[in-house]
C-alpha cells in the first residue's frame, strides 16, 4: 500500500489527473499512512479541474461531508 500511495504522489505531483484522484482517495481513508483530509481536498480539487469525472464527483462527496474544508 504504502509503495502504491508513492507512485501515486509522484504523478499527482506532475500533474496527472488519475494519480491526483487515486492519491486524494488513499489520503482521505487513511489507506498507506495516516488520514489527510487537507490533503485530500487538495488533490480532489486538483484532478477535478482536470475534469476527471470521478474526481469531480469525489470532490462534491468530500464536500458534503467535510463541509468546512471546502471552500
Amino acid at each position: 500500500m504504502r509503495k502504491q500511495k508513492k507512485l501515486f504522489t509522484q504523478a499527482a505531483e506532475q500533474g496527472y489527473d488519475f494519480g491526483q484522484y487515486n492519491l486524494a482517495d488513499m489520503l482521505e481513508y487513511g489507506e498507506g499512512g495516516d488520514v489527510d483530509l487537507a490533503g485530500a481536498y487538495k488533490w480532489y480539487k486538483s484532478a477535478a479541474e482536470q475534469n476527471n469525472l470521478k474526481a469531480k464527483a469525489a470532490l462534491e462527496l468530500f464536500c458534503e461531508k467535510h463541509k468546512t474544508m471546502c471552500h
